[in-house]
C-alpha cells in the first residue's frame, strides 16, 4: 500500500457550496460525477470507474505521478532529465489511480495530494488515453498542467 487510507472534506456539492463536511464513498464519488458534469448515460458508463477509483483513494492504493522534465535553451534544441521526477502540488506529491479503459471508453483517473496525513485533496479528474498519458477533464485552477499529461 503506497500510503495511508484518505478521506476527503471539502463543500457538500461540487460548485463549491454547501456546507463543508468529510465525505463518505458514496459522496465523494456524487461530487467527482458532478467535477465530469456527468448524467444519465454518461454517467452510467463510468459509475463503476469511479467507485473503483474512490475505493482505491480511501484504501490508500494511489501511486506517485513521475514525469521527466524536458529543458529548452536558447536555441530551442529540447534535452529530457533522465531520471523520472516526482510531481508536485504545493509542495506535496501528487498521486494518482485509474479504473476502466485506455482511450475514449469510460476510464477515470484522479490525481491528489495527501498534505494533512489522512484528509487528501483531489486536484484533477480525467482518464488515461495511452498507458502513460492522460486527459484532464477538470483541475483546481493552480494545478498547471493543462489538457494532456504524459507520464513516465
Amino acid at each position: 500500500m503506497p500510503h495511508d487510507g484518505l478521506i476527503m472534506s471539502g463543500h457538500a456539492n461540487a460548485d463549491g457550496t454547501g456546507p463543508m463536511m468529510a465525505f463518505n464513498a458514496e459522496k465523494l464519488e456524487d461530487w467527482i460525477a458532478g467535477k465530469l458534469g456527468l448524467t444519465g448515460s454518461a454517467l452510467k458508463t463510468r459509475k463503476s470507474n469511479i467507485n473503483a477509483v474512490v475505493a482505491d483513494f480511501m484504501g490508500g492504493r494511489g501511486k506517485a505521478v513521475s514525469h521527466k522534465t524536458v529543458h529548452v535553451n536558447a536555441r530551442g534544441e529540447k534535452k529530457t532529465d533522465q531520471k523520472a521526477h516526482t510531481s508536485k502540488y504545493r509542495g506535496s506529491d501528487v498521486l494518482h489511480t485509474s479504473a476502466g479503459p485506455r482511450g475514449r471508453g469510460g476510464g477515470v483517473t484522479i490525481f491528489y495530494v495527501n498534505p494533512q496525513g489522512r484528509d487528501g485533496k483531489i486536484i484533477g479528474i480525467g482518464h488515461h488515453l495511452t498507458d502513460s498519458s492522460y486527459e484532464i477533464e477538470w483541475s483546481v485552477g493552480d494545478w498547471h498542467v493543462g489538457r494532456m499529461v504524459q507520464l513516465d
